[in-house]
């Protein structure tokens, strides 16, 4: 009985952990588009300036 209990407190601890990583995969996912899209309009902002 003891053993069943301690798996399904593990289970729980696990699925926390792994709904954590998942919220912090899709932060990191977001903040990458924006550095992304940040780093092609820094990228367009020098070729006009050099352009000129």
């Amino acid at each position: 009985m003891l053993a069943l209990s301690l798996m399904g407190t593990f289970v729980v601890f696990e699925y926390d952990q792994f709904h954590q990583f998942q919220r912090q995969h899709c932060q990191l996912n977001k903040e990458l588009s924006t550095l992304q899209k940040e780093k092609i309009d820094a990228l367009e902002a020098w070729d006009n300036y050099a352009s000129e």
